[in-house]
This record gives structure tokens, C-alpha cells and sequence, in this order.
């Protein structure tokens, strides 16, 4: 006779009779527990349920503009706010990774001389293994930081080699290597947030992180050049929403602003005169000495300086990137 559930009275008491009957002919026919199928479906269903992390993109094809350490100090207050966080530095120069003690320079080297010495695995790494029918864990390619919530894929020189060579594979996975790896990310179900690193380009490579995206966030400076970059991220964005039309633009915002001068206040004036101001971003990310002394050590400003003025806007603006995404 089939085995039934010895604690059969946890079963709750909103499960109909008829559900309750349903589950003791399984249990009679299978040999198995009631618990063990109630379990069993609660991770059929949670595999089917829609990942929930949002991934976002930091895009420009402005450089200069504090778009890498945006990044990571945006990751870094999402994770203030109870998120977990998993940033992907889509950039061959690893400035990222950096800022999160992965050295770039040293990892490339260490693979392309075929080093003994230990070398982190990064995303070159996970770009190639995506390109395969059954690839390996996305975790295999996850690093640890030592903040809090805070992971990365990390970046390297070989990047550029890599999506290039991949663009030459007969089949479709080079545009989308990004959108799988992504995926795959989401799959895991242990993200709230993924944030994505890129180059300022807008070539084929932004291309493929843009339609693995659901957002764009763009960071820009107020200089006379402000106007012409935004709009054409804007009309990129419109052109990959095509192939990807649940791509939408999170919004501007204003970074390294240097307050009180007339060039800021005209460059200000331009943009908002342009732009709509449902697009722009209330929290503007103040210019400051402590932010370059950041980036020279290799550090994340939030972590280095968290009560910082500068720390505290990113603050803020990471609550606005939570309320826009709702």
C-alpha cells in the first residue's frame, strides 16, 4: 500500500476536498508523499512564473560623462534599498570590474600568455559558452564583491574579439548572446536588478545589449554637446525597439553637474527645452573631487564615502529608477 503523508495536516485548510481527494490518489498511486507533490508542483510553478529582475542598461555614446561609476554606484544603492543586485560589464576596457577589485588588465594577459597564475573567469568567458545548444550555468561566470547583494559578470579586453567572432557563427546566436546570457541571469530568479556596463558606442555591440535590455537609462553632462548625444540615443533606442518593442527609455539623467555656472545653466536650459519632463530625472549627480579620488583607487564612491553628498544623491536617484520600473 502507498505511502501517505505523516503530516498530512499541513496541507491548509483552503485546499478543497475535492483537491485533498485528488492529492490521495497520487500519493496511493505514486508511493510517494503528499508533501513531496504539493513541493513538486510549488517548483513547476515557480519555474514558470515570469522572472521579475528588470535589466538596465547605462548607456551613452558620449564619453567622459561618469557612466561606468554611475553604474556601479547606482548597483550599489539598489542594494541599500533591499535589493540584489547583478551588474554586467559589457565594456572591454573592464573600468567596472575595476572599480569592483577586478583587474581587467591582468585577467587578459593572464589568458591570452596562457599563465599559470589564477585568472577570474569574466564575460568573454560566458559570451563563447552561450553560443553553444546546452550551455553551462550562468552562475559559473557570476563573481563575488565584497559589498553586500553586489555581483558582477566581469569585463576584459577580449571582449571585442569575442561578439566579433561570434557575429560569424551560422547560427542565431550572435545579435542575441547578450539576450541569452540575460535570460539565463533572470532564470536564476535570485536578482532584482541587473545592470549592464556599456562602451560609448552605438554599433552592433550596443545593438545586442539593447535587445537583451528592458531599459535604458542614459546619464549625460551639461555641455553644449548634451542635446546632439541624447537625441541620438533616442533614435537608437527607437530604431532597436523595432526588433524589441518592450525596450522603453527609463529616462535622462544629469551627471558630474558643476552648479552655478553659466554654461551648466544654458546647457540645463537646452535639454529641458528639448526634452519632454516625464524624461528627465529629478536627482541630478553633483561634480566633486571625492568622485575622482574614487575612481583613482579603484573604489566605488558609495562604498568609500556612503554619507557623501554625492553618495546621497545616487540614493536618490536609485529610488526614482525603483519608482519608474513600479
Amino acid at each position: 500500500m502507498a505511502k501517505k503523508s505523516e503530516d498530512i495536516g499541513r496541507i491548509p485548510s483552503r485546499v478543497s476536498k475535492e483537491a485533498k481527494e485528488r492529492l490521495d490518489e497520487l500519493a496511493t498511486a505514486s508511493g510517494r508523499t503528499q508533501t513531496s507533490i504539493i513541493e513538486e508542483g510549488i517548483k513547476m510553478v515557480a519555474k514558470l512564473r515570469k522572472p521579475t529582475a528588470k535589466a538596465i542598461v547605462i548607456a551613452s555614446d558620449k564619453g567622459g560623462i561618469g557612466k561606468t561609476t554611475a553604474a556601479g554606484c547606482l548597483g550599489h544603492s539598489l542594494t541599500k534599498l533591499g535589493n540584489k543586485v547583478l551588474l554586467i560589464d559589457f565594456d572591454h576596457q573592464g573600468s567596472l570590474s575595476e572599480l569592483l577589485q577586478y583587474d581587467p588588465e591582468y585577467n587578459y594577459q593572464a589568458r591570452m600568455t596562457g599563465s599559470s597564475l589564477p585568472h577570474h573567469i569574466t564575460l568573454t568567458d560566458a559570451v563563447f559558452e552561450y553560443t553553444k545548444d546546452e550551455p553551462g550555468s550562468i552562475e559559473d561566470f557570476i563573481l563575488s564583491t565584497s559589498v553586500d547583494n553586489l555581483d558582477i559578470i566581469a569585463g576584459d579586453d577580449g571582449l571585442i574579439n569575442a561578439c566579433k567572432e561570434i557575429r560569424s557563427y551560422k547560427n542565431d546566436y550572435g545579435i542575441n548572446i547578450l539576450k541569452r546570457i540575460i535570460q539565463a541571469v533572470k532564470d536564476l530568479d535570485k536578482y532584482d536588478y541587473i545592470i549592464v556596463d556599456t562602451h560609448p558606442d552605438l554599433n552592433e555591440d550596443t545593438s545586442s545589449v539593447f535587445l537583451a535590455a528592458d531599459c535604458v537609462l542614459v546619464p549625460t553632462t551639461l555641455d553644449k554637446s548634451s542635446i546632439k548625444a541624447i537625441i541620438r540615443m533616442i533614435r537608437f533606442v527607437k530604431k532597436i525597439q523595432i526588433a524589441s518593442p518592450e525596450l522603453t527609455l527609463l529616462g535622462v539623467f544629469f551627471n558630474i553637474v558643476e552648479r552655478g555656472t553659466q554654461s551648466t545653466d544654458l546647457a540645463y536650459e537646452g535639454v529641458t527645452d528639448t526634452l519632454p519632463p516625464e524624461m528627465i530625472f529629478k536627482t541630478q549627480i553633483s561634480r566633486g573631487q571625492v568622485a575622482r579620488q574614487s575612481e583613482l583607487r579603484s573604489e566605488l564612491l558609495t562604498v568609500r564615502r556612503p554619507k557623501d553628498k554625492i553618495s546621497l544623491e545616487y540614493m536618490n536617484l536609485a529610488k526614482e529608477v525603483v519608482t519608474r520600473l513600479g
